[in-house]
């Protein structure tokens, strides 16, 4: 189960997690175009989370576009990798948490199967700071459930493919947020969306789910996902967009930046067309298996007939359906 994908500045993290990492030895180092990466974990996995934000960092600068563009290719982040769950814990991280962005630093553990979706959230807080006058002027909603579209992506020939529907953070959040839409108990979009950081916080299960799927019907509506491209192109995909600029550059309220991107649509009619298309989502049968496609060469190899593939299992989880 994947646990709370939350974004923590380095205001909330303790002092003593901070000091704890600078005393760490970290053996392997390793540097990419755009990252830097320290890691007690083996240099192998190092090199499989390297090469993924890389991936992951193209499609930020797809959907952000930022200003700044050739300032921001030439700018390093840093990566903190932890060899296992015990020892990032150890080193103070926060509770509950799969990854965390300190303000200067990306942090998190590896994982064979939560490390990408941990890091693709996170790494799209870091980007998002170098990239905006002030992070702080985002509301809650936008900036983890864009971070959940990004974390909740499909890795397909060397591209990410964002807002999958069948996705881990899909299946973790999608039951949360149906049922709470049935039982009558989702916010209102008006007062979703004017959730402060600690409102938010003292109901997160909810609130991310709910953010999470909202933002996913901004980018992806009326389909429930778009498999040809690697951004979704939705029918709001461009106002939510707009939104983003406008907050982006500071010196502006969300209600102002609202009423420009989404002039001419009312709160309740979003409201309806969300909640209905919530409610028709389906993220799928869970199986238990970590699967990828078998690439062109291979399934030549295999002697497969062209224009055919396969699915390679990779590894069962104990307990599931497939098993």
């Amino acid at each position: 189960v994947l646990k709370s994908l939350s974004l923590l500045l380095l205001l909330s993290l303790p002092v003593s997690a901070q000091e704890k990492e600078k005393k760490l030895d970290f053996p392997v180092k390793l540097w990419s175009d755009h990252y830097f990466l320290k890691s007690t974990a083996t240099e192998t996995q190092s090199q499989e989370l390297l090469d993924f934000m890389e991936i992951v960092h193209k499609t930020y600068m797809a959907l952000l576009k930022p200003k700044n563009k050739k300032a921001v290719e030439s700018r390093e982040f840093t990566l903190i990798l932890h060899k296992d769950n015990k020892e990032y814990m150890d080193a103070g991280a926060p509770k509950g948490s799969g990854a965390y962005y300190n303000g200067k630093e990306l942090v998190g553990y590896y994982d064979p199967s939560n490390m990408k979706p941990f890091f693709a959230h996170e790494g799209m807080h870091q980007f998002t700071d170098i990239t905006s006058k002030n992070m702080d002027n985002f509301p809650m909603w936008f900036t983890e459930g864009i971070a959940d579209c990004i974390g909740n992506s499909e890795v397909r020939k060397g591209k990410l493919y964002m807002c999958d529907k069948s996705g881990d953070i899909a299946r973790m959040r999608l039951p949360l947020i149906q049922k709470a839409i049935k039982d009558r108990k989702a916010y209102s979009l008006r007062n979703l969306l004017r959730l402060n950081r600690r409102k938010f916080m003292s109901n997160a299960g909810l609130c991310y789910a709910q953010s999470w799927s909202f933002c996913h019907f901004l980018m992806t509506y009326p389909k429930q996902e778009d498999r040809g491209k690697q951004i979704p192109n939705g029918k709001y995909r461009k106002k939510l967009a707009t939104y983003y600029e406008l907050m982006r550059d500071g010196g502006i309220s969300h209600d102002e930046a609202w009423k420009i991107a989404f002039k001419g649509l009312t709160l309740y009619e979003l409201e309806a067309r969300w909640k209905k298309y919530v409610q028709e989502l389906d993220a799928g049968k869970f199986l238990g298996v970590q699967c990828a496609e078998i690439e062109v060469e291979e399934s030549k190899k295999l002697g497969l007939e062209d224009g055919c593939s396969g699915i390679r299992i990779n590894s069962v989880n104990p307990g599931s359906a497939a098993a």
